[in-house]
């Protein structure tokens, strides 16, 4: 861990839990709303995520951030800031539900594979299947950022790994970051 209690802007590392959220507590949105939600996720359409927002709203958000250890984050703005010890609640979350066998669980997970601008999947893909989001964000007075968070299933040792950075266009060096915290992992379950 590293700035752990660090705020960043969240960008759009925040539509993968709302998304979750969404099939976790309300498994009929899948129904009317799939199309839209995978858009959101795979190929990170802020206007989709719109959509979702403007339909669903904050509350049931809430509730899930709050079950998730993350009650301080304003789940009503569409973009906040997060802390990556909050990123990795979130995920802890995430990863329960993917594994979980619930409603839209496994569906649900498919839409994080091969996400636009991830680099963790980019980086680790070839050896193991991740489930992750990226977000990213230039300027209007924010902090630039390009941040990533997801689950790893390396084998029997599947690992939860959050990046919050101001790098942004930085793919190559999060890429060598993610490796190393692979490497790391490795050396740990050996």
């Amino acid at each position: 861990s590293y700035n752990g209690e660090k705020e960043f802007y969240s960008a759009s590392t925040i539509k993968g839990p709302y998304v979750v959220c969404l099939n976790q507590e309300i498994p009929s949105s899948k129904e009317s709303h799939a199309s839209i939600m995978e858009k959101t996720i795979k190929i990170s359409s802020n206007e989709d995520y719109a959509t979702l927002r403007k339909i669903y709203g904050g509350s049931v958000f809430e509730k899930w951030l709050s079950d998730a250890g993350c009650e301080w984050i304003n789940a009503y703005e569409k973009y906040t800031d997060i802390t990556p010890k909050a990123l990795t609640q979130m995920w802890i979350k995430n990863y329960s539900y993917f594994s979980s066998g619930e409603s839209n669980s496994s569906w649900c997970a498919s839409l994080f594979t091969s996400t636009k601008e991830s680099f963790i999947s980019e980086t680790l893909t070839s050896k193991y299947t991740v489930y992750s989001k990226a977000g990213w964000f230039s300027g209007w007075g924010y902090s630039r950022t390009q941040s990533d968070g997801g689950v790893v299933l390396k084998d029997s040792n599947p690992y939860i790994v959050i990046v919050l950075s101001n790098a942004y266009g930085r793919n190559d060096l999060l890429g060598n970051l993610v490796t190393a915290l692979d490497n790391i992992h490795s050396d740990f379950i050996n």
